[in-house]
Parts: C-alpha cells; structure tokens; sequence
C-alpha cells in the first residue's frame, strides 16, 4: 500500500506570559500536519531557541544581575559562572591574563581583587547589546581602595553566554588605573 505524503504548514504563534514589567509574548513555531481529524499542533521551538529569542533571554538576564551589581550585589553575577566559565582581561597589567574556571575566577582574581577594596564595589551598566549568545555591557565600576584611591574604571565585558549562564568574559578597561589604583594580585600556584 503506498502512503501519501502529509502536507504541514509552519505556523506562527504567540501565548500571553505576564511578566511583571507588563505583558509580553512567548513566540513559538508550531509544525501543523493536516490530518483527517483536523490540525494537531506541537511545538517545535520557542522564543528562547531562535537566535533573536536567546538574545533577548541573555540580556534580560545580564540587565538582572547588572542591576544587582549596581546595588553592590556580586552573588548574581558569581552564580551566573559555569563551571568552565573563562574571564580574559587583555594587556600588559599585573592583572592581565586568561582565568580558566569558575573556581580561578573566584580564587584568583575576585578575591584579591574585592580584598583591596575599602568599600563596597557597585558597577552600573550604561548599555547592553545582545546578538544571539553574545551580550555586550557597557558599565561603569566605582570603589574605593583601602590605600585611599578611588578605582572607578570604566568597562566594556563582551560576554558568551550558553544555557543562561557566563560561559566567557572579555574585560576591556582603562589599564592605566589598574597599574596606578590597584596593587598586584598574589602569584597563582
């Protein structure tokens, strides 16, 4: 018996999500076979999937823990790390090189770094840009050190993000403060 071949039509969808800044939609492509018994619907892939959904996810995400960081709330951002998150910051600076994994990230450069700080660091974003997994920040950090001198460095992370989380960290920043603001990070093991 030969079996005839099922037409299906792509079609376009949109579920209401309340979302607490107001109503927004979820998009999702639905396949529709035509069957005898009418169309059976099934989603094939939603918002967050397309390239323009995972955007949108990313910097929704970043503007949250951004917007912690601001009040001085690092826990956002520590929590965003994978497991293999990598943090670059280029140039010449004591500071400057690859941190390979969240535990180095921590260990190796926050912790000496945050242990230099009188006060307490807050950093505001000025801009964010997303484009599929890529999110861009533009921000602004300010603290004082405990030798008295205000490190407030300006910052632009260009970041990987994979299943909601930092997968990598570009820091570009004014290396001129860090060398005459900051005191060199302890020699990893």
């Amino acid at each position: 018996m030969r079996e005839r071949a099922r037409a299906a039509t792509l079609v376009c969808c949109l579920q209401p999500v309340n979302q607490s800044a107001g109503h927004s939609f979820l998009f999702f492509l639905c396949r529709a076979p035509h069957a005898e018994n009418g169309i059976n619907e099934r989603p094939i892939m939603n918002a967050a999937s397309t390239p323009a959904g995972a955007a949108a996810s990313n910097k929704q995400h970043m503007q949250e823990v951004m917007a912690e960081l601001a009040k001085g709330n690092g826990k956002p951002f520590a929590d965003s790390m994978a497991d293999d998150f990598r943090w670059t910051i280029p140039g010449n600076t004591s500071w400057s090189r690859t941190y390979e994994g969240k535990q180095a990230v921590i260990s190796e450069l926050l912790q000496p770094l945050f242990a230099q700080f009188a006060t307490r660091y807050t950093n505001t974003a000025h801009r964010i840009i997303a484009e599929g997994d890529m999110v861009v920040i533009e921000c602004q950090g300010h603290v004082t050190t405990k030798a008295g001198k205000a490190y407030n460095n300006s910052y632009c992370y260009v970041c990987r993000m994979e299943g909601g989380q930092l997968k990598e960290l570009m820091e570009y920043l004014d290396t001129a403060l860090v060398s005459t603001a900051l005191e060199a990070p302890p020699v990893a093991a």
